[in-house]
């Protein structure tokens, strides 16, 4: 299993820093356990207890949140090395506060709570980069709050491309998901998305082909966020 999934295993975020044989060494303490899903299968329905950190091995996966209205928001889409579970785990509340679907079919590597802190206690780094984990996931939460706390669709069309001009430091930003994903990911339908975009295309705020768009006019598109 080790050899087999060395690769991925060590680009997860857990093993940053960790030569080769550390990461090998700390794998051979881990209580290994490969849980595999078929496309479509759901992993964890919203309120179902969380016992252990997944690591993907193979395929993708979508987070999900589902509101009282019946709209859903895309949270996440997760890949190979990619790390889920680590803050709840070790909450008083132990249960997911969203849903999980398998995109594809999909291979996942579980480890236990005790199992976990054992490492920790075996490794100063591992600890550190757990830390890290959990940082990094604090601060994408925030980013989603400030999104859906966001009154209108332009507001949050306005947060999506504001944030991924920074990230990717340019006004032409390129999406990294479909527009039903980005209609997804700020809680709104297609149609109404693909409405609003083109309001702001003829206002002269944007302009936009296919899944590349351009910012005209960073200062009206920042003002919509207030």
């Amino acid at each position: 299993m080790i050899e087999k999934n060395y690769k991925v295993i060590s680009q997860c975020y857990l093993f940053n820093g960790l030569e080769k044989e550390k990461t090998i060494e700390l794998c051979n303490m881990l209580q290994k356990k490969i849980t595999q899903y078929k496309k479509g299968q759901i992993l964890f329905e919203e309120g179902e207890t969380c016992s252990a950190l997944g690591i993907i091995l193979k395929g993708k996966m979508e987070l999900s949140t589902f509101f009282i209205s019946g709209d859903v928001s895309n949270l996440i889409t997760m890949g190979p090395s990619d790390i889920f579970g680590e803050a709840i785990l070790f909450s008083p509340n132990d249960h997911y506060p969203i849903s999980i679907t398998a995109l594809s079919d999909l291979e996942v590597l579980y480890i236990d709570k005790p199992t976990l802190i054992d490492t920790m206690e075996h490794s100063p780094k591992f600890l550190e980069n757990y830390l890290g984990l959990l940082s990094k996931k604090l601060l994408f939460f925030n980013d989603k709050f400030k999104l859906l706390s966001l009154s209108t669709i332009r507001g949050k069309i306005a947060h999506v491309l504001i944030k991924l001009s920074k990230e990717q430091n340019s006004n032409t930003v390129k999406l990294p998901f479909s527009k039903e994903k980005m209609a997804l990911h700020i809680c709104t339908r297609r149609p109404s998305l693909s409405r609003e975009l083109s309001k702001m295309k003829a206002e002269g705020l944007i302009d936009y082909e296919k899944s590349i768009i351009k910012i005209l006019d960073y200062d009206a598109l920042a003002d919509e966020l207030f």
